[in-house]
């Protein structure tokens, strides 16, 4: 059921980023994007259930797309600056 709902969830960012999308390219990208974020977003989720859900989920979610969109470095570094 999980992953069902995780596909329906990759499906719909999917076609959010890459709205009207003609080309197999754009529409490629959008579905590896929609892919990276639903993988962050599980492993975000791992990572706050791990720890007992008490971190702050918003920031750990907030942090793992900061990496997909400018590299795991930027995730690195902000993390450093703490």
């Amino acid at each position: 059921y999980e992953r069902k709902l995780d596909r329906r969830w990759e499906e719909a960012l999917a076609s959010t980023l890459g709205p009207g999308a003609r080309s197999a390219k754009k529409q490629r990208e959008a579905r590896i994007l929609a892919g990276a974020m639903m993988g962050a977003i599980r492993a975000t989720l791992a990572e706050w259930f791990a720890d007992g859900a008490r971190g702050d989920l918003g920031r750990m979610g907030q942090e793992a797309l900061d990496m997909i969109e400018h590299g795991i470095e930027h995730g690195t570094r902000a993390r450093a600056q703490e």
